[in-house]
Order: structure tokens, then C-alpha cells, then sequence
């Protein structure tokens, strides 16, 4: 099956059966093709700590591309607020912010018991992308799901954490408030 011939649902429902396991070599590719099917939006998580990634990376550039003509969310969940001094991050949230997706601070702390998988993704509502990591933070299963349950649970997940999360309108001033008002 060659995937820009397809959807990402019907690869998954036809090859799958409604779940499929990928390698994190075939993270960003997964992704790539997401955003260059997406149709009606998307929402997705981003944890604060993690590493060794490029904001101007092409998985970035297209989610910031796709941006311009769907509903797209994304809620950076902030580990500790020493993170959002890093300046990947800041980069990060700055280029989200500046193309049209809108951004989210929310403390991991406040969802962490209420949300099973804290790196996720729903796209198109159609299915569901989860990242687990190993213990050094390093991405070692993807988990796309289109079971309709599941959805329904992961969109549970999303009203938790937006109920919690602050819109970033003045990237500066609210990443400032932000750290201001947990800070105490």
C-alpha cells in the first residue's frame, strides 16, 4: 500500500483492523502523511521535556502549512515551568503560535491522573495517534487507533486537559502570565 494513495483511515482500517503499531522511524513520515490528508482538523499534545527535536523540522512545517486551512490545536502540557525558559520550546510554541495553530499551555500536573496517554493526537476524529516512550524519554511504540470506543475515550482526554489549558492570544504576555500564575 503506498500511503499517499489512501487515507490514513483506510490504511489503517484495511491493513489493520482498526489498530496498528509503528516504529519510530516511521513517526514523522506517519505524520507528514496526516497533515497532508487532514480535512477537517486535528488536536494534538506536546509534552514540555522532551529532547532532540526540530521545530523546523518537516513534520512541523507541514502541521503549520495544514494549519492555514483546518481547525488545529495544540496543547504544549508543561512538565515544569523551568521548561518553558528552554529555547526550543519557545521556538516551538512561537512558530505554532505565529502560523495559526492554536496553542495551549496547560501543567501536566493538573491531567496527569486524568488522562491515560498524555501524548496523543486525534485527527479528523477519525483515529487516534499515541506515543509511548521508554524510561530515557526516547519514542519506542506509536500506536494509531480508529476503534470508535477509543476515540470517544481520547476525546474525553482532550475536553480534560482544554478545561485546564490557557490560550496563548499575546505569545510573550501569556507565556509570562502563565509562569507567573504557577509559579506560587
Amino acid at each position: 500500500i503506498h500511503r499517499q494513495e489512501k487515507t490514513a483511515l483506510d490504511y489503517i482500517l484495511n491493513k489493520y483492523k482498526k489498530v496498528v503499531h509503528i516504529k519510530p522511524s516511521e513517526m514523522f513520515d506517519e505524520g507528514v502523511f496526516h497533515f497532508g490528508h487532514l480535512k477537517r482538523g486535528g488536536f494534538c499534545t506536546f509534552l514540555s521535556g522532551l529532547k532532540d527535536w526540530d521545530p523546523n523540522g518537516k513534520y512541523y512545517e507541514d502541521g503549520r502549512k495544514v494549519a492555514k486551512n483546518v481547525q488545529f490545536i495544540r496543547v504544549f502540557l508543561v512538565e515544569k515551568l523551568s521548561d518553558l525558559k528552554r529555547k526550543v520550546l519557545l521556538e516551538q510554541i512561537r512558530l505554532d503560535f505565529e502560523s495559526g495553530i492554536q496553542t495551549y499551555l496547560c501543567m501536566f500536573d493538573e491531567i496527569k491522573d486524568k488522562v491515560r496517554e498524555p501524548d496523543f493526537g486525534i485527527w479528523d476524529n477519525e483515529y487516534l495517534c499515541v506515543i509511548h516512550y521508554d524510561e530515557g524519554r526516547e519514542m519506542n511504540d506509536i500506536i494509531l487507533n480508529s476503534k470508535h470506543g477509543d476515540l470517544s475515550v481520547a476525546n474525553n482526554w482532550t475536553k480534560t486537559i482544554l478545561d485546564r489549558a490557557e490560550r496563548i492570544i499575546n505569545f510573550e504576555q501569556d507565556i509570562k502570565s502563565f509562569i507567573s500564575k504557577h509559579s506560587s
